[in-house]
C-alpha cells in the first residue's frame, strides 16, 4: 500500500472537523501527515477552542473500549460465573447449618455422665 492511500484511510478515521482543516494541505506522505496534524493540534491550542489534551482524548477512547468490552464480550461469562459464586455460597451456608446441627444435636457430656452416675 502506498503512503497517499494510507494517508488517505488515516483521514477517512479523523475527525470531520480536523479532516477539513487538514484537507487543504498537502498531505502526499505520512510525515506531512504528521506534520500538518500537529499544526492543527498548536492551532486548536493557541486558539482555546479544546479544552482536553490529546492524553485525555485517548484516556475517554479507552474508557470507552473498556466498556464496549465489559458489556458485550463478557456479559455470558459474567454471568456464569455470578451463578457458580451463588452456588458456593448455597453449598457453604449448606454445610455451616449442618454444622450447627449437629452440635446442637449432640449430648452435653457433662448431662450424660450425671445421669450415669446418679
Amino acid at each position: 500500500m502506498s503512503q497517499e492511500e494510507m494517508v488517505h484511510n488515516i483521514m477517512k478515521g479523523l475527525n470531520p472537523s480536523i479532516t477539513r482543516y487538514i484537507g487543504i494541505m498537502g498531505n502526499n506522505s505520512l510525515s506531512e501527515l504528521k506534520n500538518n496534524v500537529r499544526k492543527y493540534e498548536m492551532i486548536e491550542w493557541f486558539a482555546g477552542e479544546t479544552s482536553k489534551s490529546s492524553s485525555d482524548f485517548e484516556t475517554d477512547i479507552i474508557r470507552n473500549k473498556i466498556q464496549q468490552i465489559n458489556t458485550n464480550k463478557n456479559t455470558g461469562e459474567i454471568d456464569k460465573i455470578r451463578d457458580e459464586i451463588k452456588d458456593i455460597i448455597n453449598m457453604f451456608s449448606q454445610l455451616l447449618n449442618n454444622d450447627k446441627n449437629k452440635r446442637q444435636n449432640k449430648p452435653n457430656k457433662k448431662i450424660f455422665m450425671n445421669s450415669i452416675t446418679n
